[in-house]
């Protein structure tokens, strides 16, 4: 491995790459599919909580990998980091073409609507999700998470 790679973290980096990659995929095939731009948009959800359940060795490396920047820091966002999150922001503008007036910016929403879709995907990874009779599913959780954080946003902005 170390003929191709400067180190782990330059392994780890390869491999986070290949993760985000697929996310994005994954990501912009919902956003493409059939239905509303709500459905388009719920379906996105889906697909982040699935390629966390169906590849968590990518999903890990996504989230451990820090590829130095210029000047030896971790960048803000790593360049996949920007697709998947710009696929998210054009599903908020689309589904929501009104918008959150009152300056409430999409991509704020869009980083609530990360959170909560990393922190469902993460718990239940670890088995730390409550589940069982009467509890919502781990898709449940996210659409009314979704919901709540859409609609708070809209009420923000509203005044």
């Amino acid at each position: 491995l170390y003929r191709h790679f400067r180190g782990r973290e330059a392994l780890l980096e390869e491999v986070a790459e290949r993760g985000f990659s697929e996310l994005a995929a994954r990501l912009a095939r919902a956003l493409r599919g059939p239905g509303t731009p709500l459905e388009r948009f719920t379906r996105m959800g889906e697909a982040y909580l699935t390629f966390a359940e169906e590849e968590p060795g990518y999903y890990a490396a996504i989230f451990e990998a820090r590829p130095p920047g210029p000047d030896g820091c971790a960048p803000v966002q790593p360049p996949r980091d920007r697709d998947a999150f710009g696929l998210l922001v054009e599903a908020l503008r689309s589904t929501f073409p009104d918008g959150f007036s009152a300056g409430v910016d999409p991509r704020f929403v869009a980083l609530e609507v990360w959170a909560l879709s990393h922190g469902i995907a993460t718990l239940a990874a670890a088995g730390r999700l409550p589940t069982g009779p009467g509890l919502p599913t781990k898709y449940d959780l996210l659409r009314a998470g979704v919901l709540a954080m859409v609609h708070g946003a809209s009420v923000r902005a509203g005044g």
